[in-house]
Order: structure tokens, then sequence, then C-alpha cells
């Protein structure tokens, strides 16, 4: 049996039973070789957070709209960025990348796990028993603070969650060439971010203890021209260009995660 990662999904392994070699305890030391179950719960659908002005308030105001992906996209995604990182520091280890039909599969995967010690979903154990998964890494949304980061300018007000995009579409910026970081004189209104916030735990996969955790909230502005008329920072990219900058940006924000669970300790 080699250590080329595998795409399983839970009924495959439910009905095949194809796997059948001894594990690896988690408590091992730092270095030993794991066999590493991966589960992406970021789902399918996007959101799209439009920036308030509004003042006065400590509520959120800004307006939310969902912007569906093709099924299996962004959790997919996930998983071969967990799956690249993964062989760079730990290139021993078997990295086992588990598909599952719905990011709700096991209910709401919103900030999970917390605390010390995760509850592994009772539909979820037979298949880490199966495949003898030593350590599971699972990767949920978060929600916490919006704070947009441009090349010269930080902003925001309210909460992101998960994947998305966030978009200014009043504020002044000086638009910079990426390139150098020099200005090129010209000045837009409003801007696109895309956003990724999530949260990367590594499990023990038989006891449920939480051995490591990163959060990412990472947004950042991307300020570029726009066609005469087109007003509105989000419709500045068409739907592909888009797509890319935030799947782009999820795999180095996961992977990065990646590498830090998985550092010896």
């Amino acid at each position: 049996m080699t250590n080329t990662a595998r795409r399983l999904s839970l009924a495959a392994l439910a009905v095949t039973g194809l796997w059948g070699l001894t594990g690896l305890s988690a408590a091992q030391a730092a270095g030993t070789p794991q066999r590493v179950a991966v589960v992406s719960l970021l789902g399918d659908e996007l959101q799209v957070v439009t920036g308030s002005r509004k003042t006065g308030s400590h509520l959120d105001s800004n307006r939310r709209d969902a912007w569906p992906m093709p099924a299996g996209l962004m959790d997919g995604t996930s998983l071969v960025a967990v799956e690249k990182a993964g062989k760079q520091v730990a290139p021993e280890s078997e990295f086992l990348l588990l598909k599952l039909p719905s990011a709700r599969l096991f209910g709401d995967p919103l900030g999970q796990p917390e605390g010390p010690r995760y509850e592994i979903p009772a539909a979820l154990k037979p298949t880490l028993q199966q495949i003898q998964a030593t350590q599971l890494i699972l990767i949920t949304p978060v929600r916490t603070d919006l704070r947009v980061q441009g090349v010269d300018f930080a902003t925001g007000n309210g909460v992101l969650t998960g994947l998305g995009f966030y978009v200014d579409d009043l504020m002044r910026v000086r638009q910079i060439n990426r390139a150098d970081l020099r200005e090129t004189g010209e000045v837009a209104r409003g801007f696109l971010a895309p956003y990724v916030y999530v949260k990367a735990s590594l499990i023990d996969a038989r006891t449920g203890a939480v051995l490591a955790q990163k959060v990412v909230a990472k947004a950042e502005a991307v300020v570029g021209s726009r066609d005469e008329g087109v007003a509105d920072p989000f419709e500045s990219l068409d739907g592909p260009s888009k797509v890319k900058l935030l799947t782009d940006m999820l795999t180095a924000e996961v992977g990065e995660a990646t590498k830090t669970l998985l550092a010896p300790r």
C-alpha cells in the first residue's frame, strides 16, 4: 500500500470495506507517520456581504446575499490544500480525503469543534475505524470580526462567516499596482474583498481530543479599474475570476493552517 492520498466517500467505505492496515497511535511521538482522515465542512453557498454606513448601533447592519457554488467545489479545494501542505511537512503520513454529500451531514458545523474534545459524529466513527485513521483534520467555518486588509488601509464593521466576498461600494481608495506597490494615480470608489474565515482542527481520531487548532480570518481588498458604467465593485470581475480569487485564497490559507497543525511540537 503506497502513501498516495485517496479520495473516499463515506458511502463507499461503508459498503466496500476497503481498509485493513493497522493504524498508528495518535499518541506516538511527533514525526511518526500517521493515517490522517481529512473532512471539510465549508459547504456550497458563499455569502456576499455589502457594507453598511449605518451609525449609532452596535448591531451588524451589513446586507447579506447568498451565492451558490457548484457542489463540492469549496470543500474539494480545502481537502486538496490540506493534502498538499500535509505532504510537505509530514511526507511519511497518509492523508485520506473524505468527501461528504453535505457539509451539514453532522449538523451545523459553524465553529466546531469547541473545547478540548470533539464528539466525533456517530455517522463518522465507523469510517474512521474502518480506514484505521489515527488523526482527523477538520475544516469548519467560523464567525468573527470583519476586518478587511488593503495594501495601504484596513477597514470593516460587523462580522464575517465562512467563505465569501465583502463589498464596499462607497469608500474611496487609491489604486495600487500590487507588483511594485506603487500608486497608479487613479482613485476608485469601493472595493471587492474575498474572505476566508475558517477553523482548522487536528483531532485524535480515536479519543476525540483536540490536539491543535488554527483560526483563519483573512479578508483582502481587491481594487481595480472598472469599465465605465460598472458601479458595483462585485461586478468588476466576472464570475470565474471571482471564484478563482477565493479558491486561491482558500488554498493558501488552509495550506498554511495545515502546516501549523502538523508542525513538530
